[in-house]
């Protein structure tokens, strides 16, 4: 019994084979190429992305260089909010910046020249490096205000501050 279902299998693999190759033949003399074989799926070699909540992604600010108030936006008086999507890499920098929302095409422009110079701690677990290593994603918020006469970038504890009536210190640089 076990020798006949082995002898069918390759009857059958041997015909499939055949058949396939017959295909193949009568495309290549009709002027088609047969269609290759489907790739197979390459996996995701990066690390998985973990999203956070923006005080989360402040959190893990190791170093940061503010936005400059843009020149021009202080001399209309103009203010306004920028919201940035980033995503941090395992190494701590910003692998990608995507501006969801600005008020100011001159502020959106200082934020995108900000943020790459930012420098984040890596994700912890348990006190040690998280593994298997983990990208963050997050948003940031800026919020670009003149206050007292002075142009100044407040991060949302800034802002909420300032509505409060307390003036607000300028978010902490590195």
């Amino acid at each position: 019994m076990h020798g006949y279902a082995s002898s069918s299998r390759r009857t059958a693999l041997g015909w499939t084979a055949l058949v396939g190759a017959a295909i193949g033949a009568l495309a290549l003399l009709h002027g088609r190429s047969p269609r290759p074989a489907p790739a197979s799926p390459q996996p995701d070699a990066r690390p998985p992305v973990s999203t956070t909540s923006e005080s989360g992604l402040r959190q893990a600010i190791r170093r940061q260089v503010l936005p400059v108030y843009p020149a021009d936006s202080t001399v209309r008086g103009t203010q306004g909010v920028v919201v940035a999507s980033v995503i941090v890499g395992t190494q701590g920098r910003i692998e990608d910046l995507q501006i969801l929302e600005s008020t100011d095409p001159a502020m959106a422009d200082s934020v995108r020249a900000a943020l790459p110079q930012w420098e984040f701690f890596p994700v912890v677990s348990n006190d040690k490096p998280a593994e298997p290593r983990v990208r963050l994603r997050g948003k940031l918020t800026f919020y670009f205000r003149i206050v007292d006469g002075r142009s100044t970038v407040l991060d949302p504890a800034g802002m909420a501050s300032l509505q409060r009536g307390i003036s607000p210190a300028p978010p902490r640089s590195g």
